[in-house]
């Protein structure tokens, strides 16, 4: 069920936002790409990558402090909830900061709509085997996952640096 919620954020996020998205504004100042290179370069590969450790990272840390600190499906709770925070700052990490996407919005407020609906209405919480988070202890979570949305800017400035 846990998979099963994320696809219904993910998706809709790759079929409706991200085909809304602007373009870029320089697309047509850059040359073709070369009909022999690769669609996907190392240098995006090793972006995807670190962009994957980071969200792990702050998913795993947020989890190791809820098992320390909540009972397990309060903790379960904390973890989901900041992966799907992690997954919203990855979606909007793409560029989103710079040139908005209304639909991008909308499916990141629906998501979170969900998420504390399967947190707080008993029937979906016992599917999920979550329990109830305090209101500081959402927001913690939240935070957690969407903090992730520091190191899209910091990367990008390092990347630009080389």
């Amino acid at each position: 069920m846990h998979i099963v919620f994320l696809e219904l954020m993910i998706d809709p996020a790759c079929t409706l936002a991200f085909e809304n998205d602007a373009p870029d504004p320089d697309s047509m100042r850059k040359p073709p790409r070369a009909p022999d290179a690769p669609l996907v370069g190392g240098a995006a590969l090793l972006r995807a990558g670190l962009y994957g450790l980071l969200a792990l990272a702050h998913v795993v840390g947020a989890w190791l402090w809820a098992c320390a600190a909540l009972a397990p499906d309060a903790a379960r709770a904390f973890a989901f909830t900041a992966l799907v925070g992690a997954n919203l700052a990855l979606m909007a990490g793409r560029g989103t900061w710079r040139r908005p996407n209304r639909m991008l919005w909308m499916i990141g407020a629906g998501a979170f709509t969900a998420l504390l609906m399967l947190i707080y209405l008993p029937a979906l919480a016992a599917v999920f085997h979550f329990a109830p988070l305090s209101a500081a202890q959402l927001l913690l979570a939240a935070a957690a996952g969407l903090s992730l949305t520091v190191w899209s800017p910091l990367l990008e400035l390092a990347q630009r640096a080389r």
